[in-house]
């Protein structure tokens, strides 16, 4: 016969199932890991809607690495490659998009660069995002089953023959009522969102003269003054482009003039380039620029007028644009002009800020959209999606443990690992013995724990008797006619 070896069921499980816990967020959440789910097409062909990336916090980034950041203007996570650095800025480039973000964020709006990446699995653990999503679980998982099992040493020396009261049934009713609370709220609620976009023009003119001292090539660009001596005549031009970082498809009616205007209030508008349709956001409008004519008309009016004064020439584009950006209409205006002063001599580009050649107006249109809900657990936010997966997980390893070990653990005990930990101190002093006889001894004595009964086999240096049964393991000092004695249930 052997000596019965109890199993320290309950430290089993405890330790089970923290390991568990514990494993998946090393692998589910590295630290100074965020997890990124992809949608759009704007980083195709690597990356398509669905696919799990994880990015890594990193002390500083560089050009060319693909990085996720926080856009403030989308209010969400965007993973691009940076392309350029604009001061303390970082230029950010979608591979598939022909066009810069708008935003340009800081290294606090980084974060991360990406580590690894798996297609489609984002489809399957979209709630996933963060690190932080796993932690508030965790800490809940060691104050309920590392709390017991700190208290569990003081109900065992206070333990006695009759079972104790198991911490598993409270502590699984109390995490089993957590895990109901993410499947009770909301995964998500309707919010505005505001949907960017951006639109740019470009002025350009140009000319041909004779090589001279005044233009040594013979050709005017744009930004230098035009000298009416030497220059009959420009070719303009305005290149216009629409851009937003969601999908969207526009089409546009431009017309270019130029408009002439005096100090005394006189003016007068010319048509370089009529209406025309264009069914892209992207076109270049051109038209020629009389400048002699010009010139006469000036000289026309001051002579019938006797009035004089100053002369602004401005490049006006006349932009509608319509459509839609993500799944919101889009109707709206482009507009900004280009300015030059004019006099008998030259036309130079003026000192305004309308005098820039090329310039930007950002809109936003606003719609419905939908936006995770998140729970607060441990001064964390938590997303209920992952919540709810996290609390599935735990019920699940509650239910495996109770179709093991039976509903409510009601027939484990703690005393279990008194007997392990007797077991190895004093395995020398146990003997195995069929059955301990009660009818020899005078007096039996049941102590309060193994323990005691070990101390007891100490002092009168005698063996520990240990009897097993359907019932349970009785252990036993027998010493001049008294039966010290300690029994578990089964």
């Amino acid at each position: 016969m052997r000596i019965p070896h109890p199993v320290p069921q309950l430290a089993v499980v405890r330790v089970a199932f923290l390991g568990l816990v514990a494993l998946a967020c090393i692998l589910l959440a590295p630290p100074r890991t965020t997890w990124v789910v992809t949608d759009g097409v704007s980083m195709l062909p690597r990356f398509h809607a669905g696919d799990l990336a994880v990015v890594r916090r990193e002390s500083s980034y560089h050009v060319g690495e693909i990085v996720a950041y926080r856009s403030r203007m989308l209010h969400t996570i965007v993973l691009h490659r940076i392309v350029g650095r604009d001061g303390s800025r970082y230029v950010f480039k979608g591979d598939n998009n022909n066009f810069l973000d708008l935003e340009h964020p800081t290294q606090s709006q980084l974060v991360g660069k990406l580590w690894f990446h798996v297609p489609g699995l984002g489809r399957k653990l979209g709630f996933l995002r963060s690190p932080f999503s796993t932690g508030g679980l965790v800490a809940l998982a060691f104050l309920l089953f590392g709390g017991a099992a700190f208290t569990e040493g003081r109900r065992r020396r206070r333990a006695r023959r009759r079972p104790s009261v198991p911490w598993a049934v409270p502590a699984g009713i109390v995490l089993a009522a957590v895990c109901a609370v993410p499947f009770v709220r909301p995964a998500s609620r309707t919010v505005p969102v505001a949907v960017p976009y951006r639109q740019s023009g470009t002025f350009g003119y140009s000319a041909h003269t004779t090589p001279g001292d005044v233009y040594a090539s013979g050709q005017v660009s744009a930004g230098a003054p035009v000298f009416l001596r030497l220059v009959h005549g420009l070719d303009v031009s305005f290149a216009y482009r629409f851009t937003s970082t969601e999908s969207h498809r526009v089409h546009a009616t431009a017309s270019l003039a130029a408009k002439l205007v005096s100090s005394a209030g006189w003016q007068r508008t010319f048509v370089l380039a009529p209406p025309t349709t264009f069914k892209t956001g992207t076109f270049t409008l051109h038209g020629e620029l009389d400048l002699q004519a010009i010139s006469a008309l000036i000289q026309r009016f001051e002579l019938t007028t006797h009035a004089s004064g100053t002369y602004t020439l401005a490049l006006v584009p006349h932009v509608a644009v319509a459509g839609s950006v993500g799944a919101a209409a889009l109707n709206t205006h482009y507009g900004s002009p280009f300015t030059f002063t004019l006099d008998s001599v030259e036309l130079r580009p003026g000192v305004e800020p309308a005098a820039k050649l090329a310039s930007a107006t950002n809109g936003a249109l606003h719609v419905s959209g939908r936006r995770a809900v998140s729970l607060s657990l441990l001064g964390l936010g938590v997303h209920v999606g992952t919540a709810r997966i996290f609390a599935a997980v735990v019920l699940a390893g509650l239910l495996a443990v109770l179709a093991g070990f039976g509903a409510g653990f009601g027939g484990l005990e703690f005393l279990a690992e008194d007997a392990t930990r007797v077991h190895g101190r004093h395995r020398r002093k146990l003997v195995a013995v069929d059955a301990v006889d009660l009818r020899s001894a005078q007096q039996v004595v049941d102590v309060t724990d193994l323990d005691a009964l070990a101390t007891i086999a100490d002092r009168y240096e005698r063996m520990i008797l240990v009897a097993g049964d359907d019932d349970g393991t009785t252990y036993s000092v027998a010493e001049d006619g008294v039966l010290y004695r300690f029994r578990t249930a089964a």
